[in-house]
């Protein structure tokens, strides 16, 4: 039997923190996360990091089974690549087949009928980021003392921002749309994964090139959020949660913040820091 691309790691080249609560309200937790690091077979011997958080929706528990499925069939794909030749491209399969798969197992079981879930993930090869998009669970970056959402939000609010309209007054973010995906994993029509990185240009790397990669500097934190989180705390609140030397309390700080602001959501959170890293 060949020898894997991908070797399961013991640990991950750069720290990794995670938690997830189901917040003060709802009844179950249909927030899944995902990490798992690896060691490719190639003659760096890169070091890879996995992570994502996805968010389900869907009635008789089914938003939970349909982020589990996303999560475990990101992993598999990415666990069973016979390269990195490709990151970008990758991520795209990946998300593809689970999309494919959360609609057969929906179609299969008549009491999942209409479930999906977004999904945020990151591939991080070496000092590399990629990353892939659905929805609107959200990538953060701190760097420095900036802090950038580096994905696009997709929703139907997010949409409306986003167009040239001739009066902002216009705009009713209480709208009962307001939040409505427009992408999401569980689509019976083809799905447009976001490979883009907002408002992260670093010299000598083009606006938007993120099949190209970003490359990570030490000390940098990227937080990977589901909408429990970034609905309830602002961009300030979010960088001073990931701040102090107890790092390994910087997830758990980011959901009992959102659960302080009010809890109404399930509440997820994995953080990255690239310590170490060029």
């Amino acid at each position: 039997m060949p020898t894997p691309y991908l070797e399961p790691a013991q640990q991950s080249h750069f720290p990794v923190i995670a938690f997830s609560h189901k917040g003060l309200i709802r009844p179950n937790n249909e927030d899944s996360y995902l990490i798992s690091a690896f060691q490719a077979a190639d003659a760096q011997r890169s070091n890879v990091l996995l992570a994502a958080v996805a968010d389900g929706v869907g009635g008789h528990k089914a938003g939970e089974i349909a982020s589990r499925i996303a999560m475990d069939t990101i992993h598999a794909v990415i666990a069973e690549c016979a390269n990195l030749d490709d990151p970008a491209s990758l991520l795209v399969q990946a998300f593809q087949a689970a999309n494919q798969h959360i609609v057969q197992q929906a179609q299969t079981h008549g009491e999942w009928n209409g479930m999906g879930s977004t999904c945020v993930c990151v591939l991080i090869i070496n000092q590399r980021l990629y990353i892939a998009n659905l929805g609107d669970s959200r990538l953060y970056l701190i760097r420095e003392k900036d802090i950038l959402q580096l994905t696009y939000d997709h929703t139907w609010m997010a949409e409306v921002l986003a167009s040239e309209m001739p009066d902002w007054s216009t705009v009713d973010r209480r709208h009962p749309l307001a939040h409505v995906l427009n992408r999401y994993l569980g689509s019976s029509e083809p799905i447009q994964v976001d490979l883009r990185m907002r408002g992260a240009t670093p010299a000598g790397e083009k606006q938007g090139t993120s099949q190209l990669g970003l490359e990570l500097k030490a000390g940098d934190i990227l937080a990977l959020t589901s909408d429990g989180i970034s609905d309830l705390l602002t961009e300030a609140e979010i960088k001073a949660s990931l701040t102090g030397r107890r790092r390994e309390r910087w997830a758990r700080r980011l959901v009992y913040c959102a659960l302080k602001n009010g809890g109404h959501d399930n509440a997820t959170a994995v953080v990255i820091q690239a310590a170490g890293a060029a």
